[in-house]
């Protein structure tokens, strides 16, 4: 599909930008040094960057809507973390300390 020997190889000058991910209906946007991978904007995938192992307070923060939106989490269970934003927060805080 993009013939990478590495996955960073999609930061190149000639990968970056907004594009199809040939064969499917997802795309693929890069930035910096990371890169989004999405449906449409805010529904399915995740962004993250190549120089980060660890996933941050931000990163989770965008998984989560991104993930809710696309309806892979109960719309029902997880209403309250989607539209308080605060205890959205806190939950990422305490699942990234333990």
């Amino acid at each position: 599909m993009f013939d990478l020997k590495f996955s960073e190889e999609i930061l190149k000058s000639e990968n970056r930008g907004n594009n199809p991910i040939p064969g499917t209906n997802w795309m693929y946007r890069t930035h910096g040094v990371g890169i989004d991978i999405y449906r449409t904007a805010d529904v399915g995938g995740i962004d993250f960057d190549f120089n980060k192992p660890d996933p941050d307070e931000w990163h989770l923060k965008i998984y989560f809507e991104k993930q809710y939106n696309e309806g892979n989490l109960s719309f029902a269970e997880y209403r309250e973390l989607y539209e308080d934003e605060g205890l959205l927060q806190c939950f990422i805080k305490m699942a990234l300390e333990g």
